[in-house]
């Protein structure tokens, strides 16, 4: 069976939050095709109106608008950011709609670094601990959702990662 992962991004989204976990599903898939399986999962990157988004570093890559996501989502993914545009992220409606109405059909919902305060925005880790860098939240208090901080946490379906800059 192939799983879907949607990989959401945005503006001035963090590449390597993004690419990282590409390439660990590219490797699994490669993996499998070595013991002569089909590749298991077919990655998605996706963006509020599709098309070619920048990243921080200027690398562009090309999405897939969330409205044309196929069905059958087993994993949405958020890509983290500096705190600029984390914030923006958390201000754009369709990406909280989406990720909202998603929430309930698939199997597995995280995030990479700050994209935990996305999921935050979008009501999607209430009540919740999650790990985040903390750096957008010392940086835009009043702008991004507040979150309770873990060093790791997994919360059945939905999970986050992050790291804590020293």
């Amino acid at each position: 069976m192939l799983h879907h992962i949607v990989i959401a991004v945005y503006q001035d989204f963090e590449l390597l939050d993004a690419t990282g976990p590409a390439s660990v599903f590219a490797s699994a898939n490669h993996a499998l095709a070595e013991d002569g399986e089909p590749g298991r999962y077919a990655v998605h990157l996706a963006s509020p109106t599709g098309g070619a988004v920048p990243s921080s570093s200027g690398v562009v890559v090309e999405t897939k608008a969330l409205a044309k996501v196929p069905r059958g989502v087993d994993t949405i993914l958020v890509a983290g950011a500096e705190a600029g545009a984390v914030t923006a992220a958390t201000r754009t409606p369709e990406l909280g709609r989406w990720l909202s109405r998603s929430a309930s059909s698939v199997r597995r919902l995280g995030s990479v670094c700050a994209g935990s305060f996305v999921l935050a925005a979008a009501g999607l880790v209430d009540g919740k601990r999650v790990p985040h860098t903390g750096a957008p939240a010392k940086r835009s208090r009043d702008s991004i959702p507040p979150l309770r901080s873990t060093p790791m946490l997994s919360m059945s379906s939905t999970a986050t990662s992050g790291h804590r800059r020293e």
